[in-house]
């Protein structure tokens, strides 16, 4: 079965939300490697617009990058919709 997102916003823990880092439970190495491999996929390999918030990508864009970010990252596999990589875009842009 597949771990589905959690209720309110990465990023804001206060708010009703919640830490993406502590949610995932991987080590600090590989959320900092995947948070790297993501913010470096973005910009140079799919376009997206950097001057824009997440909501205002072109969505088809955003599932390539979450589509290659898996392929390097196979526990991403356990995720719904890969989830995590959207949280990561989410915070970035």
């Amino acid at each position: 079965k597949l771990i589905p997102k959690p209720k309110g916003e990465a990023g804001r823990p206060g708010s009703g939300g919640y830490s993406l880092q502590e949610v995932l439970a991987w080590s600090e190495k590989t959320y900092e490697t995947v948070v790297v491999s993501t913010r470096l996929i973005m910009p140079k390999k799919k376009h997206l617009d950097l001057s824009k918030s997440y909501s205002k990508q072109d969505k088809k864009l955003v599932k390539e990058i979450c589509e290659e970010v898996r392929k390097e990252y196979r526990i991403l596999d356990d995720y719904k919709n890969y989830w995590p990589v959207h949280d990561m875009l989410k915070l970035h842009l």
